[in-house]
């Protein structure tokens, strides 16, 4: 999807997200390092090259209930590579003490690829430890004043519908703006207070369409539906639909990854995932639901 440069002084979002930022995000919200202590088999008198990971994308593994929470830990896995680089086993060998962070830890090896591991220049199945660690990162926890950002936006919000042609135009673009500002940060940041301010912007029927999901599921599309609900006569509708069609698609497939492996809440997060099914099916109408 190509994003127009609207804004100058937030070209650092559009043009980030433009490239497919949401395709491509492999840092988890706050963050998850994955540190490596390997334990291959001897390999007496032969060349040993242990396995590299390949998998990029790790950000749904980080669960938005457990950020939101603030839970943080390291699970220490001890994991098998085949020699095709597959990993067929997975178990706890370290605890975090947070059973959803266990879990967590456990969904991601039991899909992540790696290069296979080498001996004499074979390819050869092994057992790795893998440490994984989940840390909140103050400072992408309070990466927005929400309360100062929700101040803004009421501001822009009057100047929308008050005053000349120019100045609603103007307040149409900063409204624009405010939200790509927010809705990018939450989707670097997983957490799930954000949900609330938006819902409490949002007009009646958004905020009707998605309050029972709030406290399930980080909610970074609905500024752009509000926005298009709002301002369907602005010069910025495209650029709305166009994030909010990319946003939906990015939340379906994370949706669709945690239920496939077990998370709390599932019923809830089944049926949004349905609602957001739905709403892609009506903004892409001729496009397979993606996997």
């Amino acid at each position: 999807m190509n994003m127009p440069k609207l804004f100058p002084s937030t070209n650092k979002y559009h043009n980030s997200i433009g490239r497919g930022l949401l395709s491509r995000l492999w840092i988890l919200s706050g963050a998850i390092l994955l540190l490596w202590a390997c334990h291959p088999p001897r390999e007496t008198g032969r060349d040993l090259v242990l396995p590299e990971i390949i998998s990029k994308d790790f950000t749904h593994f980080y669960p938005p209930e457990a950020y939101d929470q603030g839970l943080e830990g390291k699970v220490v896995l001890l994991i098998r590579i085949e020699n095709d680089g597959s990993v067929s086993e997975a178990r706890v060998e370290e605890t975090s003490r947070h059973d959803i962070l266990n879990e967590a830890a456990l969904t991601m090896a039991r899909i992540l690829r790696f290069t296979p591991a080498l001996v004499s220049g074979e390819p050869k199945a092994l057992w790795m430890k893998m440490p994984v660690v989940f840390r909140c990162d103050d400072h992408l926890k309070t990466f927005i004043d929400l309360e100062d950002w929700l101040r803004a936006a009421r501001e822009y919000q009057a100047a929308a519908v008050t005053g000349t042609d120019q100045n609603r135009r103007n307040a149409h673009q900063d409204m624009m703006r405010h939200y790509v500002h927010l809705a990018h940060k939450m989707m670097a940041n997983r957490s799930l207070s954000s949900n609330r301010v938006v819902l409490e912007l949002a007009t009646p029927a958004v905020h009707d369409l998605w309050d029972d999901y709030q406290g399930v599921w980080p909610l970074s599309f609905v500024p752009f539906q509000d926005y298009l609900r709002r301002y369907s006569d602005s010069e910025y509708a495209n650029l709305a639909e166009n994030y909010l069609r990319e946003y939906v698609e990015y939340e379906v497939s994370s949706l669709k990854k945690a239920l496939a492996v077990g998370t709390p809440d599932a019923l809830t997060k089944r049926q949004l995932l349905v609602n957001l099914t739905q709403l892609l099916t009506e903004l892409k109408p001729d496009t397979a639901e993606p996997d």
